[in-house]
């Protein structure tokens, strides 16, 4: 509608094409990573934001085509507008939604990381409890035997030869 130039238009409406396509491609394969059945319910309502979009600005474009910019601009006020800023708004409400599914998710997150900060501390305690309680068995185990050692050779040491150890 800005450019008079018709090599200029053309050039435009080439660009547009290729445009359209890559985002006919993209819409494609997003469709495929959509997910949730909240998701889906969005993602249709934003293809079919997309599909009530195309026709009236392809109307605009053939319009402009034909040399005929002033049905154009009234064409695309008129028409392309209301069907544009409904498409906007889909993709506004799956804006919205993935925002929420992030802030769920990072939610969910730092739980995790809480429940594994908990887990970890638990199971430190645990470690020292049962460091702490083997090197007592440990200690025991060799400090028992060395203090009857010590008893019986006292014993023996005072002339008592009648005291037995095992």
């Amino acid at each position: 509608l800005l450019l008079t130039d018709p090599a200029a238009v053309r050039a435009e409406h080439d660009r547009i094409k290729v445009s359209l396509k890559s985002v006919d491609e993209r819409f494609a394969k997003a469709g495929t990573l959509v997910g949730r059945a909240e998701e889906k319910a969005v993602f249709a309502k934003i293809a079919a934001a997309r599909d009530a979009y195309l026709g009236p600005l392809n109307r605009v474009i053939e319009l402009v085509q034909a040399g005929d910019a002033e049905k154009a601009k009234v064409a695309l006020i008129k028409d392309v507008r209301p069907v544009q800023n409904a498409l906007f708004s889909a993709v506004d409400d799956m804006s919205k939604l993935q925002a929420q599914a992030m802030a769920d998710s990072g939610a969910g997150v730092e739980q995790a990381v809480s429940s594994a900060q908990e887990l970890m501390a638990t199971l430190a305690f645990v470690a020292l409890v049962s460091s702490v309680t083997l090197a007592r068995w440990i200690t025991r185990s060799i400090t028992q035997p060395m203090n009857q050692a010590v008893s019986v050779s006292r014993a023996v040491a005072a002339g008592d030869l009648s005291t037995q150890f095992d």
